[in-house]
């Protein structure tokens, strides 16, 4: 029986000391995140900068999470993060296909009043 007691205490002090430290490998991922937005010029852009600021505030937290022991909010905070961040990323590449084609179709009318122009009436 003491055994029993002994082992279960064990087993509980080494489960609370599994949850104090945020995962490195979600750290890396949401850091790298965090980073591919910033690249891509996210803050340059309303909605994807919000999101970029909101994976940044989300990586900062989960560092202080970390340092304070609870790892597992650590987690999903950084999982979260990284989510934003990737959102940014999206919202970034949307703005940026979005005048791409906003300056296609001005060139194609530019072309086809010139077109019109040429044309004998």
């Amino acid at each position: 029986m003491t055994r029993s007691v002994i082992a279960v205490i064990a087993l509980g002090l080494a489960a609370g000391c599994a949850g104090s430290v945020m995962s490195p490998s979600k750290l890396t991922a949401s850091e790298a995140s965090v980073r591919g937005a910033e690249e891509v010029g996210a803050a340059a852009e309303p909605k994807a900068g919000l999101q970029l600021k909101l994976a940044q505030d989300q990586l900062a937290e989960a560092k202080v999470l970390s340092k304070d022991g609870d790892g597992e909010a650590a987690d999903r905070m950084l999982a979260r993060a990284q989510v934003d961040a990737d959102l940014a990323i999206a919202l970034a590449k949307e703005a940026s296909a979005k005048r791409e084609a906003e300056l296609v179709a001005v060139e194609i009318r530019d072309e086809i009043e010139e077109a019109k122009k040429e044309v004998p009436r």
